[in-house]
């Protein structure tokens, strides 16, 4: 046996104790800090980062190294990995899941123009660092980061010129002064453009044309319009080269046109021509119309009233439309943006409202066919916008009710008795059985005529009956006298007390 006294001594084993920065991609230069870390041997063999091989600086000691990884290989999975020192002699030092390859998985949508929301998912992808501190697609710096984390990050995308498709690389910016990219994974695309816009101006209720190519910016559709600032009230029409609004009102004023598609893309109108046609190229909202008067305040079928305010076109050339106490005019007689001159049809008189709101319609109600006031729901202003046919709409928008504050309307009967005297030397001229014959058929006219009548005095729901009660002569005998009641039983007819 050959032996040779204290030539082999035991080490202490190596240990990794930092790994900075902990994630990254290819090309990053990574510093390994340690103790023996080349395993008692005087230099380093190999550094590994999850499997995958580095580059290892020539300047290096025993307690720290630099390397510089390699790129993750496709078929690799970029999850935490070792960190692994082999020396010289054969010696490992590992750290177990100290680093993590970053990547980008995902990106929804992968193209988009300003506005477009876009949601990137990964692993790792602040890098090693805290915070992703800028993005950039295809080379622009996004609009705004939304939310950041190291698993996602979603952005707004900045208005881009372009005339064609244009692909570019999504980089991520740590705050680690590393760089998480992925080649070719963003299109900015041709913008919307807004190139016809009828009319130029409004006010509430403004029916508002927009035409043109790609109006969704390359969404599914439409999610909101605003024009000068003010999100419009409907979008009646929504397709990818017509949309249509309905303008909410505004404060006069002149701005944008913006169509915001559901994935947060906005056309504008800088994007099109439209803007060649416009005031400054700017839509207009017009001082909101006012009216100042409306005489005769009451009428009934043929009233001539005159409505006198300021802007009354709201923006438009002419009035195609007025309702009395929400019943259409027979005519505009007289149509300028300061007066109107309209005559009133011929509307039945009537009170009844599905909603009742009293006052200032901080108290509303809404009937139920059973009437009692326990299973009425009770509901607030904001659900007093409408009236129904022949009923009164307040400048509040409340549905008037006939009956005073703290009663409520309900089912009742109507009678009406009328007394009708025919002049006619009745007695002279007929005999007592021609009398009976002619109050017989006399009634039965009557009677007819008064049925026909009802439709346009009575709400269409009540459940009427005429009837001729007598027909009498008077003393005189060139008088006759003729009595006709009419029951109707109307629905939400009578006030009564609330309980």
């Amino acid at each position: 046996m050959l032996f040779r006294s204290a030539a082999w001594t035991y080490i202490a084993e190596g240990e990794i104790t930092a790994v900075t920065p902990a994630a990254g991609q290819g090309n990053t230069r990574v510093t390994i800090t340690g103790k023996s870390l080349f395993g008692g041997a005087d230099d380093v063999k190999f550094v590994t980062f999850s499997g995958v091989g580095a580059f290892v600086d020539k300047v290096r000691s025993n307690t720290q190294l630099v390397a510089v990884t390699f790129a993750l290989p496709a078929n690799v999975d970029s999850g935490p990995g070792d960190v692994v020192v082999m020396g010289s002699s054969g010696v490992v030092v590992r750290k177990v899941n100290a680093w993590s390859y970053s990547k980008i998985n995902a990106v929804s949508p992968a193209f988009g123009q300003r506005g477009t929301i876009i949601r990137i998912e990964g692993v790792s992808l602040a890098a090693g660092g805290a915070k992703i501190m800028s993005v950039e697609l295809a080379s622009v710096p996004v609009l705004a980061i939304l939310s950041r984390s190291s698993t996602h990050v979603e952005v707004v995308a900045r208005s881009h010129s372009v005339d064609k498709d244009t692909v570019g690389d999504i980089v991520l910016f740590s705050d680690s002064k590393q760089e998480v990219r992925l080649e070719n994974a963003f299109t900015y695309k041709v913008a919307g453009a807004i190139n016809k816009v009828v009319p130029h101006s409004g006010q509430q209720g403004t029916v508002v044309d927009i035409r043109g190519v790609d109006l969704f910016g390359h969404g599914a559709k439409l999610a909101k319009v605003k024009l000068v600032g003010t999100e419009v009230a409907e979008i009646a029409v929504n397709t990818n080269t017509h949309v249509q609004v309905i303008t909410a009102l505004a404060e006069a004023g002149a701005g944008d046109i913006e169509l915001i598609a559901d994935t947060g893309v906005t056309v504008m109108l800088v994007d099109g021509t439209a803007k060649n046609e416009l005031r400054d190229g700017k839509w207009e909202y017009v001082a909101k119309a006012v009216i100042n008067k409306v005489y005769p305040a009451l009428g009934q079928f043929n009233t001539r009233v005159t409505i006198s305010g300021s802007g009354l076109f709201g923006g438009g050339s002419t009035i195609k439309k007025v309702t009395l106490s929400n019943a259409d005019v027979v005519a505009i007689e007289k149509n300028t943006d300061s007066e109107l001159v309209v005559v009133a049809s011929a509307t039945p008189a009537s009170t009844l409202c599905p909603t009742y709101c009293h006052g200032s319609c901080e108290t509303c109600v809404e009937q139920f066919p059973n009437w009692d006031f326990a299973s009425r729901q009770s509901q607030g202003a904001e659900d007093c916008k409408t009236c129904p046919e022949a009923t009164t709409l307040s400048a509040k928008g409340t549905c008037v009710s006939p009956c005073k504050f703290g009663t409520y309307r309900g089912p009742g009967v109507v009678d009406v008795t009328a007394e009708l005297t025919l002049p006619g030397l009745f007695l002279s001229i007929f005999n007592t059985g021609e009398q009976k014959t002619f109050e017989s058929v006399y009634a039965s006219v009557v009677n007819s005529a008064l049925t026909a009548l009802k439709a346009q005095r009575i709400p269409k729901d009540a459940k009427v009956v005429v009837s001729i009660v007598k027909v009498a002569q008077l003393t005189s005998p060139t008088r006759l006298t003729v009595n006709a009641k009419v029951t109707a039983e109307i629905g939400r007819a009578s006030c009564r007390e609330r309980v």
